[in-house]
């Protein structure tokens, strides 16, 4: 969880540029980098992902409309307890059928998971709703175990500017630029907001080199079979959009392009996105939702319910 918090602080906000005339005056790599360097600075902010897109697989003979919805909060402010929320949304389409779903929110905080599913569709049967009732709109708490080299790399990064650790990741985002075909496009307004626009692609073995070079750092390293999965995936993939720049703030305010799959174990998708950030360095507020329970399948199945519910039914094996 404390990885995808500093993943979020430290690599969202990947441009920024010159906040004095209309146009930037560096180059759109001299931008970039310089705003990797800006992004540590955040601490806390508000986010949002939309994916839309068609999926088939030929292997199961499927066809896939997709369209998810997720929308979340962060606070690294409390490097010790660096707190995430997220509210999920997924609705589908499987060969043509009937509209199925999914709705949940997660919040991690504390050393606790919080997980609350809101509601779901039966997904053509896959699904038993009366299994599943018990746990409908209740919160459930799970434990997580600490992660004291996560909480010790956050607090290089952010606390002590000549860690040896800070250094080294800092350099890691200058050396691997991730982004080529950098070109900038012109202005647009953002919610109300003044931006650059900048089309880019994905740079894949810079980015396989990225990764390579932040699990190193963190004493983390990637294994061979990790590393040949991802390479396979990025071999089947093309990525690429556009980014929207406050002119005022220096900070990534939107982005929007495509993904490309291209036979990937049989399945192929194109897919539109965009991601929108806000309230950089707000008072956000991530709380221990009220009447949390500890999960226990164990418990649901034998009956055992929250206060006001009912059991669900014992399968029957």
């Amino acid at each position: 969880m404390k990885k995808l918090i500093s993943f979020l602080l430290i690599v969202s906000t990947f441009l920024a540029c010159s906040s004095t005339g209309l146009e930037p005056v560096k180059s759109p790599e001299e931008i970039i980098k310089e705003a990797m360097l800006n992004s540590s600075e955040f601490r806390s902010g508000t986010f949002s992902v939309d994916l839309d897109g068609e999926m088939e697989n030929t292997i199961l003979e499927q066809e896939i409309d997709l369209d998810v919805t997720i929308s979340g909060t962060y606070d690294s402010r409390d490097l010790d307890d660096p707190k995430l929320a997220l509210v999920m949304n997924l609705l589908g389409h499987f060969d043509e059928g009937e509209e199925q779903k999914i709705e949940f929110e997660m919040r991690f905080l504390s050393e606790q998971m919080y997980l609350v599913l809101n509601d779901i569709s039966d997904f053509d049967g896959q699904v038993p709703l009366p299994l599943v009732q018990g746990f409908l709109k209740q919160w459930w708490s799970i434990p997580m175990p600490k992660d004291d080299v996560q909480s010790a790399t956050l607090k290089a990064f952010y606390e002590n500017s000549d860690d040896p650790t800070s250094i080294a990741l800092k350099e890691m985002y200058l050396k691997h630029f991730v982004f080529k075909d950098l070109k900038y496009t012109g202005n647009e307004n953002v919610n109300g907001e003044a931006a650059y626009v900048y089309s880019w692609t994905l740079d894949k073995d810079a980015f396989v080199e990225y990764m390579q070079g932040v699990g190193d750092v963190l004493e983390q390293p990637l294994t061979e079979e990790e590393m040949s999965d991802t390479k396979t995936f990025l071999e089947s993939i093309e990525v690429k959009g556009e980014m929207y720049i406050s002119q005022d703030e220096l900070i990534l305010v939107k982005t929007d392009g495509e993904i490309e799959i291209n036979e990937l174990e049989g399945v192929s998708a194109t897919f539109d996105f965009q991601y929108e950030v806000a309230d950089w360095d707000q008072n956000v507020k991530i709380e221990v939702p009220e009447g949390a329970t500890e999960f226990n399948p164990a418990a649901l199945m034998g009956g055992t319910m929250p206060e006001g519910e009912e059991a669900a039914p014992e399968l029957s094996l």
